[in-house]
C-alpha cells in the first residue's frame, strides 16, 4: 500500500500492520481527492470501486492466482463500491 510517503508490504505475521497501512493508504487517497476532481465539469457523477475484496487476519495475502483458496474466498467478493456527486457549488 502506497500512504503518500512510502509503500508498504504485505506482512502475514502482522495483520494489524497490514491493516493500518491499508487504512493510511485510503486515508491518503481521500486526502488527494478534491484536488482529483477539481478539474471536473459539474455536475458530475462519482464512482469509485475496486477489482476485489481484501483478505487479512488469519486469512490468505497477496494476489497469487495458484492459491485456489484465494481465488474463492468470499471475502474477494465484498467489492468496495462509492458513488457521490459533485454540483455547481
Amino acid at each position: 500500500y502506497y500512504d503518500g510517503e512510502k509503500k508498504h508490504r504485505l506482512n502475514p505475521h502482522r495483520p494489524q500492520k497490514n491493516f493500518e497501512n491499508q487504512k493510511r493508504a485510503v486515508e491518503y487517497i481521500d486526502k488527494c481527492l478534491p484536488e482529483i476532481v477539481k478539474p471536473f465539469k459539474r455536475p458530475t457523477d462519482i464512482i469509485i470501486t475496486s477489482d476485489h475484496g481484501e483478505l487479512f487476519g488469519p486469512h490468505i495475502y497477496g494476489h497469487d492466482s495458484r492459491m485456489l483458496s484465494l481465488k474463492f474466498d468470499a471475502k474477494l467478493f465484498e467489492i468496495p463500491l462509492i458513488t457521490g456527486s459533485i454540483g455547481d457549488e
